[in-house]
C-alpha cells in the first residue's frame, strides 16, 4: 500500500516509511495522523472486496493518499484509476474524537476495492461499461443509504434520471443538473433488480458483453436477459 503523491520539490514535507501489519506503508510527513488508520481501512475493504471476487485475482493492491495540498476531481472523494489499478484517496473524514475513519471514507475505500474486483476480473473493459452497470455493482454491496437522495430525485420530475443519463453517469463539470448522489441512489437499486430478476451471474455477463469492442449494446443484452435494454429500464 503506497500512501504517497508526488509533491513539488522544494516541498517541507518529507517521506516516511513504516510497517502494518506486514504491509509496507509510505506516505508522506503531512499525512502522519491519518496514513495507518486509512492503511487499516483499506486492508480491511481489501478483504471485503475479495469476498464478493467471482473468481481469482491478482495480489498486487495499492492504494494511494493525496497529501493535503494535492487536488483531485471536484466531485469525488476517492477513484480507482488504471494502469497501473490504484485506489486514489482524495479526502479523508474521521469520527468524533479523530481516532477512526467515518463511515464515508471506510464506504469509499469499499466501493473503490470493489472497482478494483472488476478490473481485475474484466481488465480493460470498465472504460466501455455503461455507467450504472459499472458504480451499481459496489453500490450494491457497501449499501450505502440513499433512500432520502432517491425519493427526492424520483418524486421531482426535473431530477429524475433517464435511461441516457444512467448509461454515461454525471458531467465531469458541474451543471445545474450536478447532484453525484442521485445518481448514486438509483444505480445500486438497479443492480440489485438485476441480480434477483435473472440471477448472480447475469451481472458480470451483462458487464462483459455490454462492454466489449464492436457489440451492439441492443444484441447484448438480448443475448444475456432477453429482453432488449428500453424493457430492462422500465
Amino acid at each position: 500500500i503506497a500512501l504517497i503523491d508526488r509533491i513539488e520539490a522544494d516541498t517541507e514535507f518529507k517521506p516516511i516509511k513504516t510497517n502494518v501489519d506486514g504491509i509496507e506503508i509510505s506516505y508522506w510527513e503531512v499525512d502522519e495522523a491519518v496514513a495507518e488508520l486509512v492503511a487499516r481501512e483499506a486492508l480491511a475493504a481489501r478483504e471485503f472486496a475479495l469476498a464478493h471476487a467471482p473468481g481469482p485475482v491478482g495480489d498486487v493492491y495499492s492504494v494511494r493518499l493525496h497529501p493535503t495540498r494535492s487536488s483531485g476531481p471536484c466531485l469525488a472523494s476517492g477513484q480507482l484509476l488504471s494502469d497501473p489499478d490504484i485506489v486514489h484517496v482524495y479526502t479523508v473524514w474521521l469520527e468524533e474524537g479523530l481516532r477512526a475513519l467515518a463511515t464515508a471514507t471506510r464506504t469509499m475505500l469499499r466501493h473503490e476495492a470493489l472497482h478494483w474486483i472488476q478490473q481485475q476480473t474484466l481488465p480493460g473493459l470498465l472504460r466501455a461499461a455503461e455507467w450504472w452497470l459499472k458504480e451499481g455493482w459496489p453500490e450494491h454491496l457497501v449499501r450505502a443509504d440513499r433512500s432520502k437522495t432517491f425519493r427526492a430525485s424520483f418524486c421531482d420530475v426535473n431530477r429524475r434520471m433517464s435511461e441516457a443519463r444512467l448509461r454515461v453517469g454525471p458531467p465531469a463539470y458541474v451543471t445545474e443538473f450536478t447532484d453525484p448522489g442521485a445518481y448514486y441512489a438509483y444505480v445500486g437499486p438497479m443492480v440489485e433488480y438485476l441480480i434477483e430478476r435473472h440471477g448472480e451471474g447475469s451481472y458480470w455477463s451483462l458487464l462483459k458483453e455490454t462492454s466489449a469492442p464492436s457489440r451492439d449494446r441492443v444484441e447484448a443484452y438480448r443475448a444475456v436477459l432477453g429482453l432488449p435494454p428500453d424493457d430492462f429500464y422500465r
